[in-house]
């Protein structure tokens, strides 16, 4: 394996591909899958933050939403370059920068005197959670092949939605039984970070040297021979994750002004369920064939976007509880059948880049909403704003259902 700063000469191929192989083999799975869990945990810990921060600093319901398109910034610039540079020189050259923006973010937090200084945590953490899901989540499942490891494509998925659910749910619990309720959390997810930044920079393969005719940018595309399937995935997962992100943005606010409940630990514990049920969900998800995987995903967002309006129209907790659960279980099984799909439709070479395609897709769909809503709220309230969301979800949930029932969608396994 090449050294980035003194490369020997160039071996045979056969002996590069060896070399290539061993060094992912070498990838440390459960550091990579830690790294993405904790990532993830920072970046949803301000979800039952917000309404102390709202109180603190003045800010009206709609803000919440423009801060949170921060994060979506962020994400998107990271998956515009970060699974190409993953490709060329190894995951480490993107993970580890990656953990140290989310050890600045993570203190930004805990000290943010305004909005802005929010708004600049967001979109550093965006960046580092872009790195962390366009090559973190590629190293993963490279790991898992060259260890023959089965369902790793379901490793990868839990890693990304745990992290989801244990955030919020610590910061909720921390804002509402500790001291410094905006900054506790953040402070210790700091130290954790940091602490497995020093376990990836030893552990992690050094870099790769391209070969001299390989361009470092290149807009995110998809293989031709297997474009129809990739954006199908894309579709399955993009408008359950964008009704997922309603949980970890302007939930809290619905909650205070539309259910009248403006508990920290109700905000956090909300957006646990929509990820514990997820991560339920994705376990109970590799049973199923691809196919129904897909319709079930499908099926359950559309619940759960139903439950919500009606959980706001008859100002019903329990129903909202409800809809937060179906979907973390639309989310998750959608975002497992589209990276299994990833998984067997993509050749090793080029996965980070199409990962990272992947979820530009769902990032994408998921600012939009959450901005159109934000927009929507400040001009004529929480429920119109719901509404303007609820479409948007609506019409990738019809582009999903064009695509399951037009794709062919069977793995390479047959699954």
């Amino acid at each position: 394996m090449p050294s980035s700063s003194q490369p020997p000469a160039t071996p045979p191929a056969g002996a590069a591909s060896s070399s290539a192989a061993s060094a992912e083999h070498a990838l440390p799975l459960f550091a990579l899958m830690a790294a993405v869990l904790v990532v993830f945990a920072t970046a949803n810990a301000p979800v039952p933050i917000y309404p102390i921060w709202q109180h603190a600093m003045g800010f009206a319901p709609g803000t919440i939403g423009v801060i949170f398109v921060f994060y979506n910034l962020g994400v998107l610039l990271a998956l515009l370059c970060c699974g190409r540079l993953s490709d060329l020189y190894g995951p480490r050259l993107v993970l580890l920068p990656a953990l140290v923006l989310a050890v600045a973010a993570a203190l930004l937090f805990a000290f943010a005197p305004n909005v802005a200084v929010l708004c600049v945590a967001r979109f550093l953490i965006g960046l580092a959670s872009g790195g962390c899901v366009s090559a973190g989540t590629a190293a993963i499942l490279l790991a898992g092949r060259r260890r023959g490891i089965g369902h790793i494509s379901l490793y990868a998925t839990l890693s990304v939605v745990l992290g989801f659910g244990l955030g919020p749910l610590t910061a909720g619990a921390l804002a509402s039984f500790a001291p410094a309720p905006s900054r506790l959390v953040f402070v210790l997810l700091a130290g954790l970070l940091a602490a497995l930044l020093l376990v990836l920079a030893r552990t992690l393969p050094p870099l790769r040297r391209p070969s001299q005719s390989a361009r470092i940018w290149q807009m995110p595309r998809l293989p031709a021979e297997n474009r129809p399937i990739l954006l199908t995935a894309i579709v399955i997962f993009a408008g359950p994750f964008a009704l997922s992100a309603l949980f970890i943005s302007l939930a809290p606010s619905m909650l205070a002004d539309l259910l009248h409940n403006g508990s920290p630990i109700v905000a956090g514990a909300a957006a646990f369920l929509v990820f514990a049920s997820g991560g339920l969900g994705g376990i109970f998800a590799r049973k199923l064939t691809v196919w129904r995987s897909a319709w079930l995903s499908l099926a359950l967002a559309l619940s759960s976007l139903a439950l919500v309006l009606l959980s706001e129209v008859s100002v019903s907790l329990p129903l909202f509880a409800l809809a937060a659960a179906a979907a973390g279980i639309a989310q998750s099984v959608g975002q497992y059948t589209g990276v299994q799909l990833v998984n067997r439709h993509t050749p090793e070479e080029i996965l980070g880049s199409v990962n990272a395609t992947f979820f530009l897709g769902g990032y994408g769909t998921a600012g939009l909403a959450v901005l159109s809503m934000g927009f929507a709220s400040n001009a004529f309230g929480l429920f119109a704003g719901s509404l303007v969301f609820g479409a948007i979800c609506l019409v990738m949930f019809i582009a999903a259902i064009f695509g399951v029932a037009t794709t062919r969608l069977v793995p390479a396994d047959g699954a």
